[in-house]
């Protein structure tokens, strides 16, 4: 990998750091939704977390207008980003947003809210603080990652998931109440994860060995 584009949807480096930290010694470059005119020069495409993708994007209407956070302009980038990528055959890695704006340009669906629609509370806390949630994710099939069988420890910060997944994407994670926590492609290097491996401490499986398949690429 020569050097891979990261989108954000902030310019500032503090919030950031956590994404920093984690893609340091690999080469690549953050550049804001809006400011991002060409993918030229680049090799591969991370997408990280975010706010809410638009439901319209597959085919429902907005169910939890007062929860949902869309960031519509975003998302337009981020297909446009994934169709080049998709096409030349470069690889994709998704986080959390990630995973869902990827399942969502293969034509899948997502739960809008998990807590009222599958009465989950295990992915976020309800109180409204700022903390990820931790859990076990059960690595279900093969992939290039994790070896099948696996039980890892991860951590959550989100209200919407994979419900339905794209054309070509198989889930390879589930967390412990069911939900898609990894999906992959089935013929070309594209894959993601639902949890924060940025915000996973040093040593833990479900960073480390994201990390060294990145720097692999």
């Amino acid at each position: 990998m020569k050097k891979a584009m990261v989108i954000t949807g902030t310019d500032d480096a503090e919030k950031l750091r956590n994404y920093i930290d984690f893609f340091e010694g690999l080469p690549v470059e953050f550049i804001h939704h809006a400011s991002v005119s060409s993918f030229d020069g680049f090799d591969a495409l991370f997408l990280i977390g975010g706010d809410d993708i638009d439901p319209s994007l597959y085919g429902e209407s907005n169910l939890f207008s007062g929860i949902t956070q869309v960031e519509s302009e975003r998302d337009r980038v981020e297909l446009k980003a994934i169709e080049h990528f998709e096409r030349q055959g470069l690889p994709i890695f998704g986080i959390c947003r990630g995973i869902q704006i990827i399942n969502v340009y293969f034509g899948g669906t997502l739960w809008q809210d998990i807590p009222e629609q599958l009465g989950s509370t295990r992915h976020k806390f309800s109180s409204g603080e700022k903390q990820d949630v931790f859990h076990e994710a059960i690595i279900s099939a093969e992939n290039p990652i994790f070896p099948a069988g696996q039980r890892l420890k991860v951590n959550s910060f989100h209200h919407q998931s994979v419900k339905r997944p794209g054309e070509d994407l198989r889930i390879f994670a589930y967390a412990d109440d069911g939900i898609v926590e990894g999906v992959l492609h089935t013929r070309k290097p594209i894959i993601a994860v639902q949890w924060h491996p940025e915000r996973l401490p040093d040593g833990w499986p479900a960073r480390e060995r994201i990390r060294q398949f990145l720097i692999k690429l």
